[in-house]
């Protein structure tokens, strides 16, 4: 199994990393890090089994190509690399991938039995159509947008369909993988909506305790049993995605659709109070390493987008980043004297 984050988000990950080791004790859980590791290395590998940062992915590592992305579209647009780094380990039977802000609260023996008899497996957003105005406009209207698929959860068995997809995948990603809904992309996600039509032995998990989160919480009833696990209609709960936890809009959307069910609230609250301890971490603070230009100057998403879009200034600026330059001939000059205007 791996995640992806940035270094600012690996004290976080802490909980999804935990719940790994209690409920998948044989798995390994790797990292790919969307960022300079610097001098955490050493702690993170307690952590994790394994690290793949840029620098271990070839062509990667290169300023022209991470200066186009922001650091939620890097952090995604790197995952189908890193799956095709494990499936090339000789010790690897089959992948899953969980973004870092999930945590399992059961056993995933039925996942493992169904990524050994399938290919690639997917997680629709919604398994139940919707009653309502609001949740149609709310759940349905935002999935055909943000796509069909859930990519925050994929496993991939090691087989030549598994590899087919992880290459087609980073094959994609290299190029487009940017929020832009109007141009219909939504990072790595909205790709995957292709899958089933593209591949073989593809198998949409519908089960209700997967990936259950803000969207889909019309349709699953969340209940804690008094031996304290969870279920979700009438199945376990095996794990939970608290996605846009730090923004907000998870807490809105679950008072919204589960206002009533004080397990929801716990849940939240649970998560809450987690990761606001791990977040205490000094590595919670540390900046991304893509962030800024080498002098500390911000760089705006607009910066991002233009230099992305002109094969041009790729050509003139192939390290982006520079602050100064003999004539200062740097793309940031180029933005302040020519670009705004």
């Amino acid at each position: 199994a791996f995640t992806s984050c940035a270094l600012n988000y690996t004290p976080k990950s802490k909980a999804l990393l935990r719940s790994l080791r209690e409920y998948a004790p044989d798995i390994k859980v790797c990292l790919a890090l969307a960022d300079d590791i610097r001098e955490f290395e050493g702690e993170l590998l307690e952590q994790f089994d394994h690290i793949y940062s840029l620098a271990d992915i070839e062509g990667l590592m290169d300023k022209s190509w991470v200066f186009g992305h922001n650091i939620v579209e890097l952090c995604t647009a790197i995952k189908p690399f890193v799956l095709r780094k494990l499936l090339d380990r000789e010790d690897c039977e089959a992948v899953f991938y969980f973004d870092p802000d999930m945590v399992l609260f059961s056993d995933i023996n039925e996942m493992i039995k169904d990524v050994r008899e399938n290919d690639i497996l997917l997680t629709p957003h919604l398994t139940d159509p919707e009653t309502t105005i609001r949740g149609i406009e709310d759940n349905e209207l935002s999935a055909l947008k943000h796509g069909t698929y859930n990519l925050g959860y994929v496993g991939v068995r090691n087989c030549d369909e598994g590899k087919r997809f992880a290459k087609w995948w980073s094959d994609r990603l290299k190029n487009y993988c940017r929020e832009d809904i109007p141009a219909g992309i939504f990072t790595d996600q909205k790709w995957i909506d292709l899958v089933p039509g593209f591949f073989d032995n593809v198998k949409i998990l519908r089960h209700n305790g997967y990936n259950v989160a803000s969207w889909n919480l019309t349709n699953r009833n969340v209940t804690r049993l008094k031996n304290g696990t969870y279920k979700v209609n009438d199945v376990p709960l095996v794990f939970y995605h608290f996605t846009g936890f730090d923004s907000g809009s998870h807490v809105l959307m679950a008072n919204r659709y589960s206002a009533n069910n004080s397990n929801v609230k716990d849940l939240v609250m649970w998560y809450k109070d987690t990761t606001a301890e791990l977040a205490k971490h000094k590595m919670a603070q540390v900046p991304w390493a893509y962030a800024n230009y080498d002098d500390g100057t911000p760089i705006m998403a607009e910066e991002r987008i233009i230099y992305r879009q002109r094969a041009d200034l790729k050509i003139a600026f192939p390290n982006p980043f520079l602050a100064s330059a003999k004539n200062d001939r740097t793309f940031k000059s180029w933005w302040q004297t020519t670009g705004k205007a």
